[in-house]
C-alpha cells in the first residue's frame, strides 16, 4: 500500500520544525523535519541557502521519501508521529 502525502505543510516556530501529513492504510499520521535535518540535507547537496522552508519546498520528494520508509518501517515515536532527523538522511 502506497504512502501518500497532503500538500500542505508549515513552519512550526516554537520547535523549529515542517510539519505535514501522510495517509498510509487507514491512517492520518503526522510528520515533521527538524530544522537541524534540512540544513545538513541542504549542506550535503552543496545548497548554499539554508532557509528550512525553500529546503523543504525544493526537495520535498526527498523529504517524504525518508518519511514513507520510516512509515513502512513501523518507526513512530511519541504519539505515533514520524519525526526525519539528521540522522535519516545518512541512512
Amino acid at each position: 500500500m502506497p504512502v501518500t502525502f497532503e500538500s500542505d505543510f508549515w513552519w512550526d516556530a516554537v520547535t523549529q520544525t515542517i510539519k505535514f501529513y501522510a495517509h498510509y492504510e487507514s491512517r492520518r499520521i503526522h510528520c515533521a523535519v527538524s530544522r537541524p535535518a534540512l540544513e545538513d540535507f541542504a549542506k550535503s547537496l552543496g545548497l548554499s541557502h539554508l532557509d528550512p522552508v525553500r529546503v523543504y519546498r525544493e526537495h520535498r520528494r526527498e523529504i517524504e521519501l525518508k518519511a514513507a520508509n520510516k512509515i513502512r518501517a513501523g518507526l513512530f515515536e511519541n504519539e505515533e508521529k514520524i519525526f526525519v532527523k539528521i540522522a535519516d538522511f545518512h541512512r
